[in-house]
């Protein structure tokens, strides 16, 4: 682990239940933000209903975190948007809107989502920061920032996962990165090809990553949104246990834990505390605890109402208290394992 500094969640605003994450952590190059949203001091949604004033505003809290955190404009890599846009002419308003702020450099992802849990709340965003980014490859469906530690990938395909896959694997040879390590992936994939998604993947012999494709019911488009390591793999292994998948990948420096419950039985909250339990039982053996931890996604399947995201929020931050870390939290439409109500990965640094 390095130097790690944070930005407090106080400096943007008061959310509506006690959180014990930043609205950014950083540790040397690499900085990861919290989920992005348009409130205000107060924790009152900003501009509700309107996606284009809730993109400017979200491009201004990026543009803040990032100078308090004392990041250089060109340290900005990629920004996920989550968006609940009512039309493409709306997601294509969005993505320019941080095109013309962050220019073409950034990979941007826009990501659609069912719902929020906030009424009025359109977008929620994470923003990744890597000073050490020195490369860039980008074709008509692979897009990819390379550097000394870790590469930034986006796949991009409508022509099938399986081409997809080809695909990314010619564009990474092409960029010198054919040798380096899948440190974490999220697929997203429309109702439709959700599970020819996840078979693609698994006769692909990347069968670990079967649970993180996530069903985007309006959208035509396969999306990757990948981290590669260019330091050798020391593990990537997938167990199941206390009905819990859990991947474990670490190269270097990173680690990264994925839980899902595969537990059809429980409710969401029961799934969290599950994917959670099993994460805290895997630290030490990796030589971990949750004080190295960087950032938490954690994808789910629930309703539009703010006690559906604090009753998850509330188990996933009794785990990580004082850690600082960023985190973000957001309803989806659904997983290829139709059992699973929530995914939780944590990105880790030593």
């Amino acid at each position: 682990m390095g130097v790690r500094r944070f930005v407090p969640m106080e400096a943007l605003w008061s959310m509506p239940v006690e959180v014990p994450v930043s609205l950014l952590l950083q540790d040397d190059d690499l900085a990861w933000s919290c989920g992005q949203l348009a409130l205000d001091d107060a924790g009152a949604v900003l501009h509700a209903d309107d996606l284009a004033a809730q993109s400017v505003a979200v491009c201004d809290f990026i543009e803040l975190i990032g100078d308090r955190a004392e990041l250089a404009p060109s340290a900005l890599q990629r920004v996920v948007l989550y968006h609940a846009a009512s039309t493409d002419d709306d997601v294509a308003n969005m993505v320019d809107t941080f095109r013309q702020r962050f220019g073409s450099r950034v990979l941007l992802d826009p990501v659609a989502v069912p719902h929020f849990y906030y009424p009025g709340v359109l977008l929620e965003c994470d923003a990744f920061f890597d000073a050490g980014v020195v490369e860039v490859h980008d074709s008509s469906s692979v897009k990819i920032r390379a550097g000394a530690e870790l590469s930034w990938v986006t796949v991009d395909a409508t022509d099938g996962a399986p081409a997809a896959l080809d695909t990314l694997a010619a564009a990474l040879e092409a960029a010198g990165l054919g040798g380096a390590v899948c440190l974490s992936e999220h697929w997203y994939a429309p109702t439709a090809s959700v599970g020819d998604v996840h078979r693609a993947l698994v006769e692909a012999g990347r069968g670990s990553a079967d649970g993180h494709v996530v069903e985007v019911a309006d959208e035509s488009t396969i999306r990757g949104v990948l981290v590669l390591s260019r330091a050798e793999a020391t593990i990537d292994e997938t167990t199941v246990a206390d009905d819990v998948v859990l991947t474990v990948r670490r190269a270097g420096s990173m680690s990264w834990l994925h839980a899902r419950s595969v537990d059809g039985s429980r409710d969401l909250v029961g799934q969290t505390e599950q994917a959670m339990a099993r994460i805290a039982d895997v630290l030490p053996s990796l030589g971990l605890t949750f004080a190295d931890s960087a950032k938490c996604t954690a994808q789910y399947v629930g309703d539009d109402s703010p006690e559906t995201l604090h009753g998850n929020m509330a188990v996933r931050n009794r785990h990580y208290a004082g850690s600082g870390l960023a985190s973000t939290g957001l309803p989806v439409a659904g997983f290829a394992d139709a059992q699973s109500l929530i995914s939780v990965d944590i990105m880790f640094r030593q």
